[in-house]
This record gives C-alpha cells, sequence and structure tokens, in this order.
C-alpha cells in the first residue's frame, strides 16, 4: 500500500508541478510579448532590412541588454550621463524618500511581467504620506528617456536587477556608484561605475532566468521520468512524512 501510495502520488504531484511550470513558461512569454514593448518604437525608426535581420523570436521579450553591442553600450553611457543624475529624473521627486513598499517587485520570469506597480494596486493613494514608496516599470522607464532601445534597457536592468520595477532605496545607489554621493560637489559620470552596475544587474538577471529555466527543466524530466533517482528524495518524502500524516488525520 505504501509503495503504491508512494508511486501514484509522486507521479501526480510531478505531472501537476511539470504542467504548472510549463503553463507558466507559456504565460510568460506570451506576457513579454505583449505588454512590455510599445507599438510605436521611441527610438529611430528601422529600415525594413533592419527589421528583416534584427526580427527573431526573442525580439519582444526584456533581455536586460545581453544581446547589446558596443553601440548599444556606449548609446547606454551617453543617456544615463545626460539624462539621469538623481532619483528626481527617474520620477522620484519627493525630497524624503517615502517608506519602503512591505512586497518587493516579482522577479521578471516569476510573474514580474504581469505585476502592477505598487502604486497601481488598489488603495493606493499618493495624497496619503504614509503610502509607500512608487516603483518604476519599464514602460515609464522608457518613455522618461525617450528612448526603448538595448542600451535602456541596460540602463534598466543596472537600476532593477533581475526585478521587474526599480525602487528607489537601489536606485540611489546606482546613481552614487555613477556620480559619487549627494554631497552638493560637482563631478564627472563615472563611465567604470556605471558599467560595473550594468555588469551587476545582468548577472542578476541572468542567473534569475537561469533557476527559472532549471526549473523548468527539472519539470520536464520529471515528466519524463519521474522514478528517476534524482527524484528519490521525493519518493522518501511521500512515503515517510506525506503518506503518515495523512493516515494519521484519516485523510
Amino acid at each position: 500500500m505504501t509503495s503504491t501510495f508512494r508511486n501514484s502520488s509522486l507521479s501526480i504531484c510531478v505531472l501537476l508541478f511539470g504542467f504548472s511550470a510549463f503553463a507558466s513558461a507559456f504565460v510568460t512569454t506570451r506576457n513579454f510579448a505583449t505588454e512590455f514593448r510599445p507599438s510605436e518604437p521611441l527610438h529611430a525608426v528601422k529600415t525594413d532590412s533592419e527589421e528583416d535581420d534584427s526580427a527573431g523570436p526573442l525580439d519582444d521579450l526584456f533581455q536586460g541588454g545581453l544581446r547589446a553591442d558596443q553601440d548599444a553600450k556606449d548609446r547606454a553611457f551617453e543617456l544615463a550621463s545626460s539624462k539621469l543624475r538623481s532619483v528626481s529624473d527617474l520620477g522620484w521627486r519627493e525630497r524624503t524618500p517615502r517608506r519602503p513598499s512591505s512586497k518587493r517587485p516579482k522577479l521578471w520570469p516569476f510573474g514580474g511581467d504581469m505585476e502592477k506597480a505598487v502604486q497601481d494596486k488598489p488603495g493606493y493613494s499618493f495624497d496619503n504620506p504614509k503610502s509607500p514608496e512608487k516603483w518604476l516599470g519599464l514602460d515609464d522607464f522608457y518613455a522618461l528617456v525617450k528612448d526603448d532601445s538595448p542600451a535602456a534597457d541596460l540602463i534598466f536592468v543596472s537600476l532593477a536587477g533581475g526585478r521587474a520595477f526599480a525602487e528607489r532605496p537601489k536606485a540611489e545607489k546606482v546613481l552614487e556608484q555613477w556620480w559619487g554621493p549627494p554631497d552638493g560637489r560637482k563631478r564627472q559620470f563615472d563611465r567604470k561605475g556605471f558599467e560595473r552596475t550594468v555588469r551587476e544587474g545582468q548577472i542578476d538577471f541572468a542567473l534569475i532566468w537561469a533557476a527559472y529555466v532549471g526549473i523548468i527543466g527539472f519539470a520536464g524530466l520529471g515528466l519524463v521520468a519521474p522514478f528517476s533517482p534524482i527524484f528519490a528524495p521525493f519518493r522518501d518524502f511521500i512515503d515517510n512524512v506525506l503518506y503518515p500524516f495523512l493516515r494519521t488525520n484519516g485523510i
């Protein structure tokens, strides 16, 4: 009985987990493609030949600038150094920061594409001083810098890392690495500091996606070979913990 329950339960658990994981991946991809790219580009319009050369299944996904070329990196440097000197340039205009939200923005592959900014959620009122600090989303960022090219993606990923929204405390720390501490002294933009924050943001972004892909792959393996030795700990858990608990409670 125990063995039968263990095997059937493991199969059901793995099947449900695999289905939900793959469904999540499908929904995430579709939402990336429809939600975060404006219908009209903010940067220079591409020629027909450029569109043919660059079109691909990943073009509508936010990629954190991972495929950006040197021209995009140079453009990102120009944008950041000319348009972003303080958090007020990112939309946070109050000199005294509000309290941070009790919840962090979601990670891109784990529902971040479908999440609303904290200020867009029910019950939020900017006139209420107790309301938390706003989040900066990708579309709003594009509008602020008037660019939605990979150059803008490089800047956004430096501000938000693997999350779908940038938060003021993180943005302040990033800007400090670009311009130095906000002590009123006039400083030049630190390109090395900028490139370091971009690299850190991209590493965070890439690791989160790697973890997501690993989960999907693990679930896929569970669908193909649920009785693989890899799943032995799960079978032991069902046999030694879950089944006795259910039996004890008459379930």
